[in-house]
């Protein structure tokens, strides 16, 4: 999800900022939160990223199918979650924010 209003041609200062949205639950675990607060990572809740992008605070990584994909990952098979991730598109929607789709082929073969 990104918002391009930060700037007039929609490539202003805010492209750099690129954080990874992660599971609320993984910055309240002790050592995790220490690790993906020096990595920048932000909450992935709607509340936090609608006033996120409100804010044209630029662009944010969204992993739309979120841990769950995680647990079902395997280098024999590609998996992916989006019959039931719909918020994210809600969201852009409502925010303004550009979505741009990315997806990685081979992502869990070694």
């Amino acid at each position: 999800v990104t918002s391009t209003l930060q700037a007039k041609d929609g490539f202003g200062d805010g492209i750099l900022d690129l954080p990874t949205a992660v599971a609320n639950v993984i910055r309240t675990m002790p050592i995790l939160k220490d690790v993906v607060g020096v990595f920048g990572c932000i909450d992935a809740s709607g509340s936090y990223l609608k006033s996120r992008l409100q804010r044209r605070k630029g662009s944010v990584v969204l992993y739309v199918g979120g841990m769950v994909e995680l647990f079902y990952a395997s280098p024999k098979k590609e998996t992916v979650f989006l019959k039931q991730r719909k918020g994210f598109v809600k969201l852009a929607l409502r925010t303004g924010a550009d979505l741009v789709p990315v997806y990685l082929f081979g992502n869990t073969t070694s």
